[in-house]
């Protein structure tokens, strides 16, 4: 039986295996017996069962945590988050990222952390950082560390730059979902516990996201005609956060892709994966758009947009008073009454004022 470490760290709620495998290192300082397994995720997986020896952690929880799995049936090697299964495509297998004011209150790193789709922090509003700020070196997982980079500095001093809030709102999904789907793979969760946003798993998440922003909006920007696709994706962030915080249509979107993908039984699997390019997300969900009811957020977007380009009916200034203009027109009237095709002056209806006449008068 492996000897267990002196300091045993309790499992974060949402912490990735990597991440505690590092957390343990620093507790014990035991870097020189956790860096071989963190040379690669492969390398991780291969040490759950030891790491949970050393640990005293369950090795179901510890493998659903950002660990490889090969599905029945499957070439292809995914990764586990909870009840989740993510294509390759939409994890960070060698770079890391973090943030940099979380790490500042407390030194564990969540799985979302390793997720592609999250990169601005849901709950400081900054951008997730790659780079070391004293050495400027890439930070990876070679480094038995959470909070502190090869050179020995530590990652909470390096400056993080502001992200956008759309971004932040919608990364907020992310991490919710994330959260959620390592929560159900332990029985004492039950669906009633989690709050409505946290429903959904992350894969069908990053699924809905996906068909939304490459699908949904051009859609609605043919169908309609009043918004460009331009004008569009410029908010789109925005947008789909508006609609898959709405749980109703959350749930209506998850039951058209299921429903549309149940049609062929044998792409099923395949269709319900994230990480698909714009082609492929129209070749297994093109169809379903004829029938799709857009959000109203779309809609109210539309009508703003309408009354933006309406734009109201602009007043001419008025013109200053000019004092030669009576003279003007005197002498453009004398002007036609002396050419002979030309139209015959005729006086002026009104009176002319005093000065002038004075001037005009003839001497007698």
């Amino acid at each position: 039986m492996t000897d267990q470490l002196l300091i045993r760290p309790e499992l974060g709620r949402a912490e990735s295996l990597r991440a505690y495998m590092c957390r343990a290192a620093d507790h014990n300082l035991a870097q020189s017996l956790f860096r071989p397994m963190l040379q690669s995720l492969a390398a991780a997986t291969q040490s759950v069962q030891v790491v949970a020896e050393l640990t005293g952690c369950n090795r179901d929880a510890l493998a659903a945590r950002m660990a490889v799995a090969r599905q029945a049936g499957s070439r292809t090697l995914d990764v586990r988050l909870g009840t989740s299964l993510l294509p390759p495509s939409q994890v960070r297998f060698g770079q890391r990222m973090v943030c940099p004011k979380c790490l500042s209150q407390e030194a564990v790193a969540p799985c979302y952390w390793e997720l592609r789709s999250y990169d601005v922090c849901h709950l400081h509003g900054c951008k997730l950082v790659k780079t070391c700020g004293a050495c400027q070196r890439s930070l990876t997982w070679e480094v038995p560390s959470v909070d502190r980079c090869v050179c020995g500095i530590e990652l909470w001093r390096t400056a993080a730059s502001p992200g956008t809030p759309e971004r932040e709102r919608l990364c907020g999904l992310i991490a919710a979902a994330t959260t959620h789907s390592i929560s159900a793979c332990n029985r004492g969760d039950s669906e009633g516990a989690s709050t409505p946003s946290l429903r959904v798993r992350i894969d069908l998440l990053l699924l809905m996201i996906e068909f939304v922003g490459e699908l949904v909006l051009p859609a609605f920007a043919k169908a309609t005609n009043r918004i460009s696709a331009d004008a569009l994706r410029r908010v789109r962030h925005d947008l789909i956060a508006q609609m898959l915080e709405d749980q109703p249509y959350q749930d209506y979107l998850r039951d058209t892709l299921f429903l549309h993908a149940a049609g062929e039984p044998l792409t099923l699997a395949e269709a319900m994966k994230p990480g698909k390019t714009p082609q492929q997300l129209r070749r297994y969900f093109g169809p379903c758009l004829c029938e799709l009811s857009f959000h109203r957020c779309l809609w109210q977007l539309s009508a703003r947009s309408d009354m933006s380009s309406a734009s109201p009916r602009v007043k001419k200034p008025a013109r200053a008073p000019d004092p030669q203009a009576w003279r003007k027109r005197v002498k453009q009237s004398r002007q036609r009454a002396s050419d002979p095709g030309g139209i015959t002056w005729r006086p002026r209806s009104t009176p002319a004022p005093k000065t002038a006449a004075l001037f005009f008068r003839r001497k007698k």
